[in-house]
C-alpha cells in the first residue's frame, strides 16, 4: 500500500520475521521513540523494554514497517490484534506514519488493543482521535505508572453511535 502525503510517499509492509535485515534498524527506532514518547520514565525502566523488545516481543511479533523512501520511517510490533507499539524514527513525520501504521493494522485485524502510559499524551489522543475506546486502567508493576487499555471495535463504534442522542431531548424508540 502506497500513498502519498504531500511530498512524501509512504509505504507500509510486513516483514518477514526469520529476515533479520531490518532488526538493527527497528531496534534503533524503538531506542528512539520509546525515550521520545515516555520521558517520564526510568533509565531503568526504558532499558528494561528495551531488553524486552529484543529478547521477547522482536522474534515473535508481526512488524509492520513504513518507509519513506528508502529509510524505515516507523513500525508497528504486533502480538495478533494487541498492538504492542507504534513507533515512528522522526517526530516531525510521526501522525503520518503512525496512522499509515495503524491503517494497515486495521486491515489485518477487526478489533485492536492498545496499552499506553497515561502520561504518553501524545499517543493516548492519537488513539482516542483514531475511535479507540477506554476499556480499562491499572498501574505498571514496571514502571509504577498508570496505563490505559484502550479497545478499537468499528461495530461497537457503529453502534454507539446509533445510539447516541442527538439532540437534549432525544430519546431511542
Amino acid at each position: 500500500m502506497v500513498e502519498k502525503y504531500g511530498e512524501k510517499e509512504v509505504t507500509v509492509e510486513i516483514i518477514d520475521r526469520s529476515s533479520f535485515e531490518y532488526f538493527q534498524e527497528i531496534r534503533t527506532i524503538f531506542l528512539k521513540a520509546n525515550s521520545r514518547l515516555n520521558s517520564f520514565l526510568s533509565d531503568g525502566v526504558l532499558s528494561y523494554q528495551f531488553d524486552e523488545m529484543n529478547v521477547t516481543i522482536l522474534p515473535i511479533a508481526n512488524i509492520l514497517i513504513a518507509r519513506s523512501g528508502d529509510r524505515i520511517a516507523g513500525f508497528i510490533a504486533m502480538l495478533d490484534n494487541y498492538i504492542i507499539g507504534i513507533y515512528t524514527d522522526n517526530a516531525s513525520d510521526s501522525p503520518l506514519v503512525d496512522r499509515k501504521l495503524l491503517d494497515a493494522a486495521r486491515q489485518l485485524y477487526p478489533t485492536l488493543e492498545v496499552n499506553v502510559f497515561l502520561k504518553n499524551l501524545k499517543m493516548v489522543e492519537f488513539y482516542v482521535n483514531e475511535g479507540f475506546n477506554l476499556s480499562a486502567y491499572k498501574t505498571s508493576l514496571s514502571a509504577s505508572e498508570t496505563m490505559l487499555t484502550l479497545l478499537f471495535d468499528p461495530v461497537e463504534s457503529e453502534f454507539d453511535m446509533i445510539l447516541a442522542p442527538t439532540g437534549e431531548n432525544s430519546f431511542c424508540a
